[in-house]
């Protein structure tokens, strides 16, 4: 079992996410936030395989949000979601 947990302040864009993925991989369960401090205490509270969140968030950046979750788990995988240009907003992982 997989256990993806999804950060968008958009409820839609969380459950069209998580219908896609169903679509293609079973045995996955999911976590939802709608805010980074969300994020942080449900990251906190359980062992997440990858965290698919957004680079806008209301009242933290989604970069502040990553550096945030990274010191809660270093090796947790995390794909940055964005409708911004990646040369706006895209970083090396070290730079994190």
């Amino acid at each position: 079992m997989k256990n993806i947990l999804i950060v968008d302040d958009h409820v839609l864009l969380r459950r069209g996410l998580i219908k896609i993925i169903d679509e293609h991989f079973s045995n996955v369960t999911y976590g939802e936030a709608g805010t980074a401090a969300e994020a942080l205490e449900i990251a906190g509270k359980q062992k997440w395989d990858i965290v698919l969140l957004d680079i806008n968030l209301p009242g933290r950046s989604g970069l502040e949000t990553v550096k945030d979750l990274k010191q809660l788990d270093p090796e947790l995988p995390i794909l940055v979601i964005s409708m911004y240009p990646e040369d706006q907003f895209a970083v090396k992982n070290e730079q994190l």
